[in-house]
């Protein structure tokens, strides 16, 4: 199903794989703010439950389904900044992106999240 602005408001997944591995059938439903910017999915679970996204419409938190929470950060000239993912009060991923002049990704420098627990 198509809103008026466009935006795909739901969707059906047809149930894929043999008798013995089947994923069930699913309906996909979006949920949009008053901007247009997608916030949240949901069908057979919660998948996205909350989107929140700076003046310029990036994303710069999503919180999923498990009490996972993604933050999202960019420098001025709107690059990938850092990358970060807690699963409750642990920390999973965190990231951090660097560039050359030219604007291509240099390094990814992972934080090792077992020294930071």
């Amino acid at each position: 199903m198509i809103d008026r602005a466009g935006n795909v408001r739901q969707t059906v997944l047809e149930p894929v794989g043999d008798t013995n591995v089947k994923a069930s059938a699913e309906t996909l439903t979006v949920g949009y703010n008053n901007l247009g910017q997608a916030t949240s999915l949901k069908g057979l679970a919660d998948y996205v439950t909350g989107s929140t996204f700076d003046g310029v419409g990036r994303v710069t938190q999503r919180t999923m389904s498990s009490n996972i929470v993604r933050d999202i950060s960019y420098s001025l000239r709107g690059q990938l900044e850092t990358l970060q993912m807690k699963v409750g009060a642990v920390w999973a991923q965190n990231d951090t992106y660097s560039f050359d002049a030219a604007g291509n990704v240099k390094a990814i420098d992972s934080v090792d999240i077992a020294q930071k627990q």
